[in-house]
């Protein structure tokens, strides 16, 4: 006998003997789910901004910035080194290190945002900055 179960996920018929069964037995096939079933009857999410811009930083500074500039720790090093220079020959007594650049690099970034606060690139570059200040600080994984 032939039963139809009723899914989230549309109507199924299987061979079962019992006409009223709601769920199909073991021996019974099962339901592919293609889809939530909320996604299906409320249409698709709209992606998570906050996941989607933290999966590009963490894409770029793993990879494009990575090959392009060298290890963070040299890169924000030889920053350092540029930055320090600066203020010495502008007369000022500061000291600039590694563990500085990440800071300085994210108020930057925060000034630009105050001017153009939906500017998308800032908040990769944001989340980008805090991963390399993290991995120069010695964070843990």
């Amino acid at each position: 006998m032939t039963a139809t179960i009723y899914t989230p996920w549309g109507n199924q018929s299987v061979d079962h003997p019992n006409e009223d069964t709601f769920m199909p037995t073991a021996t019974a096939p099962t339901a592919t789910v293609p889809d939530s079933f909320c996604d299906r009857v409320l249409g698709q999410p709209a992606p998570d901004v906050k996941a989607t811009i933290a999966d590009e930083a963490k894409r770029i500074v793993t990879g494009a910035r990575r090959s392009a500039y060298g290890k963070p720790e040299d890169n924000f090093e030889r920053i350092a080194r540029f930055w320090q220079a600066y203020f010495e020959n502008t007369g000022r007594d500061v000291e600039i290190t590694a563990a500085d650049v990440s800071p300085l690099m994210r108020l930057m970034k925060e000034a630009r945002l105050c001017e153009t606060p939906d500017h998308r690139d800032s908040f990769v570059d944001l989340v980008g900055y805090t991963l390399t200040g993290a991995e120069i600080n010695g964070v843990a994984a």
